[in-house]
């Protein structure tokens, strides 16, 4: 796909999901350069970015606060569609919250960590009002450590 069409259609994303070997292809930053990953990817995108690093958690921008979490203590069963359940969680917990991006992350994270337990991609998924186990979530003014470019 051409820059010019990439970033027109990056433009108009709300959520965008990435691992972080998408992240250093999309922004060609090396994964571990993450301040510089989110400082690129806030300007292509207005809306909320998103890194997983499966293990390690996960990274969020919304261009003003910049948001880590790590992984819940999961015995791991099988990986598979572990990273869209993340995905399908944090924009359920998005919709529901009203945009509580800390609860989103929480959801998201949740819901990869029961896909992990369970054989296949869609066996561990949560059911609609499950209760789970909150995790911290850590949030930092993104100027204040020049983490992200401040889009608001």
């Amino acid at each position: 796909i051409q820059e010019k069409a990439l970033k027109r259609i990056l433009g108009k994303v709300d959520i965008l999901v990435l691992n972080q070997e998408e992240a250093s292809l999309l922004t060609d930053i090396p994964y571990k350069e993450e301040v510089e990953i989110f400082k690129k990817i806030d300007k292509l995108c207005p809306g909320i970015a998103i890194m997983t690093k499966g293990q390690k958690g996960v990274v969020v921008s919304d261009g003003e606060y910049l948001y880590r979490a790590g992984t819940p203590n999961t015995r791991v069963l099988d990986r598979t569609g572990a990273g869209d359940s993340f995905a399908s969680g944090f924009v359920s917990g998005f919709i529901r919250s009203n945009g509580n991006i800390e609860y989103s992350i929480q959801l998201g994270s949740a819901n990869a960590s029961s896909c992990l337990k369970r054989l296949g991609a869609k066996e561990g998924i949560l059911k609609q009002n499950e209760k789970f186990k909150k995790i911290k979530v850590e949030k930092e003014l993104c100027y204040k450590n020049k983490f992200c470019s401040v889009k608001k």
